[in-house]
């Protein structure tokens, strides 16, 4: 409807102005013809006035003579040289009136000539209106097609529009009854879900009982490099191929055997290590308190198998990502806070490795009456990712590595401690050393 009405004033429009140029043309005729017979009429009376000037200026002669005459003549003489002068003075203002409307009639031809340009402007205007009619007119006859096209898809944009109320409330039955489905499914999922969790724990619980709560594993340091080519060196540790929970220490030239839950051999990697504790891991999520940490003497690998390295890292930077691979995968069932404190005991001075200034606290009885401790004034951090937690700077980790050196004087014993809330501590202790870089009184724990 709108292309018809815009084609109709287009049409309207066109017929408007063809007949604008026809009355235009017309008055621009009857102007000229108006002007040529004016300026005609104005010309002749001209002419006319001119040879009564003529005649006029002719009987001059004839008046002064008179005049002359009529001095010595009668008084009717005197009359008529009167009349003559005041038919002169007539004449004289009949002259200069027509000399008035001469020099009008030069303005309106003036006036005349302007308007014969602007028509002539709008002729011209129009003559290029009638070289772009037939494009126009080409335009116009193409649009009762186009307009017949949006018809027909109005006339089907209605009908659909009448029947999409039935189609949406069809949808909208067949939408909610997929929701209910789903919903109950969801249910159903849930609930087995729960079974599954309950069902875990209680196999986890199943498992602890039959390895032990407390299990020793054992992971034997291969033989270095500069090592193997001094004279006189003897393999002390052995591992049976055959037996991975046996291992033979020889001490003072006598062999002794130890059972122990695990025993890596000095090939094993940082992966095979992390996967028999792995299911630690899971078990702090599920709510079990879990604590891993490394024993032995300065030198003996304990940094290495915890924290390892950028390329191959440890135990404690694996355990960080599957905690919260876990946390990523149940965070549509569960929502989980994650914390972690980090503690040194130095000098037997209790430290908060997480404050700025290392403020000094102190071990004391937990006011609840459950008998644990705890330190007041220690600042928990959350955590929310693991590349979080990296970014927390472990002053502990830094001073463990120092303590590391084996060419350090021994410091008195140094124990750190890092803590999640989710309940993975990892402790550390830093024995006595000895300038014999093999020989060594104390432990360092993580």
């Amino acid at each position: 409807e709108n292309l018809r009405s815009r084609v109709l004033q287009l049409e309207s429009s066109l017929q408007q102005q063809a007949e604008q140029l026809s009355h235009l043309e017309h008055q621009r005729e009857q102007s000229e013809w108006r002007k040529a017979e004016e300026l005609r009429r104005r010309e002749e009376c001209v002419r006319e006035l001119k040879l009564e000037l003529d005649k006029e200026r002719n009987k001059e002669p004839v008046v002064k003579y008179v005049t002359q005459t009529v001095e010595i003549e009668s008084p009717s003489t005197l009359l008529q040289l009167s009349e003559a002068r005041q038919q002169n003075e007539q004449l004289s203002e009949k002259l200069r009136n027509q000399r008035e409307r001469c020099r009008h009639l030069e303005e309106n031809v003036r006036h005349s000539d302007e308007v014969s340009c602007n028509l002539q402007h709008k002729v011209f205007n129009i003559a290029c209106l009638y070289v772009k009619f037939p494009a126009l007119q080409k335009r116009l006859s193409a649009l009762p097609s186009t307009l017949r096209t949006i018809k027909t898809d109005y006339a089907s944009l209605r009908s659909q529009v009448r029947n999409f109320s039935d189609f949406y409330g069809t949808a909208i039955k067949e939408i909610m009854a997929g929701i209910n489905e789903m919903s109950e499914a969801n249910k159903d999922l849930i609930e087995k879900y729960r079974k599954e969790v309950a069902l875990r724990r209680k196999y986890h619980e199943q498992l602890v009982e039959l390895k032990g709560n407390i299990r020793v594993l054992c992971r034997v340091k291969p033989v270095l490099k500069e090592d193997q080519h001094e004279e006189g060196q003897t393999v002390v540790v052995t591992t049976d191929p055959n037996n991975e929970s046996a291992l033979t220490v020889l001490s003072k030239g006598k062999a002794k055997n130890f059972e122990l839950d695990k025993v890596f051999h000095p090939q094993a990697t940082q992966e095979e290590v992390f996967q028999e504790i792995e299911p630690l891991i899971t078990s702090c999520i599920d709510g079990y308190h879990v604590c891993i940490f490394a024993y032995g003497q300065t030198g003996s690998g304990k940094t290495y198998t915890m924290e390892g390295s950028v390329e191959n890292p440890g135990i404690n930077q694996r355990a960080l990502k599957h905690l919260f691979n876990e946390i990523e995968e149940r965070k549509d069932m569960w929502t989980y806070t994650v914390s972690v404190s980090s503690v040194e005991i130095y000098n037997e001075v209790l430290r908060d490795l997480l404050s700025k200034d290392g403020e000094k606290l102190d071990i004391k009885i937990n006011p609840d009456g459950t008998g644990q401790l705890h330190v007041p004034g220690l600042r928990v951090m959350e955590v929310k990712s693991f590349q979080h937690i990296k970014k927390v700077k472990y002053q502990p980790l830094t001073a463990g590595s120092r303590r590391c050196d084996p060419g350090l004087e021994g410091p008195p014993d140094s124990y750190t401690l890092q803590e999640l809330t989710t309940h993975l501590p990892a402790a550390g202790l830093t024995g006595k050393r000895q300038q014999n870089r093999h020989g060594c009184s104390g432990t360092k724990i993580y």
